[in-house]
């Protein structure tokens, strides 16, 4: 297992310069990323967090930062990938909270894992879900994709022009016949439209 920790310190104190007037009582003090390697490649990425009481009486940032485990208000994870998960620890017990896919990626997973016998072959889910670590992946690994294709589900991602610096949007990459299928599946389900409706 490979660790590396960053805290999250730096954009706290961002955030108060910022804000200079803001006095809030709590403070993330740990954010680690997490992920188990296996040839090199990640397979399961995370963080984990912690949430203390901003201590009476302090004057230094650093002294909100170090506290004992005793004194947390929450704590907990959060999984990303191929699947999503919060999990947050407070003196109420546990909870879990999961990102479900929309209903044309989840139809389109399940038709290439189970296949209508005799069409295809089953697809492998051995991607992790994260762009970088799967094309890294396909790239170092084999997988090349001959007639290779994008998509954000109703075009191809080189088309998309950007709002805004943060601007997210879903990727698919694969041969152009299965981008063709992901693309269909958007029209008989518009984003937004989720698995549990």
């Amino acid at each position: 297992m490979e660790t590396e920790c960053t805290t999250v310190t730096s954009f706290v104190l961002e955030q108060k310069k910022k804000y200079p007037g803001a006095t809030g009582e709590l403070t993330a003090i740990k954010a680690c990323a997490a992920a188990v390697r296996k040839a090199g490649i990640a397979k399961f990425i995370g963080s984990i967090f912690g949430i203390w009481k901003k201590p009476d009486n302090v004057d230094k940032p650093v002294d909100c930062i170090l506290q004992s485990g005793e004194h947390l208000r929450c704590s907990g994870y959060a999984v990303y990938g191929s699947a999503c998960m919060l999990v947050l620890a407070t003196q109420e017990g546990v909870n879990g909270y999961a990102k479900y896919w929309d209903k044309a990626t989840t139809e389109y997973v399940h038709s290439k894992k189970f296949p209508e016998v005799g069409k295809e072959k089953p697809f492998a889910n051995r991607y992790v879900g994260s762009m970088v670590a799967d094309v890294h992946r396909t790239l170092m690994y084999g997988g090349v994709l001959s007639g290779g294709a994008s998509s954000n589900g109703q075009h191809s991602i080189l088309k998309i022009q950007p709002q805004h610096i943060h601007q997210r949007s879903p990727v698919f990459l694969d041969y152009k016949e299965e981008i063709e299928k992901i693309e269909k599946l958007y029209q008989q389900y518009p984003r937004h439209t989720w698995t549990h409706e």
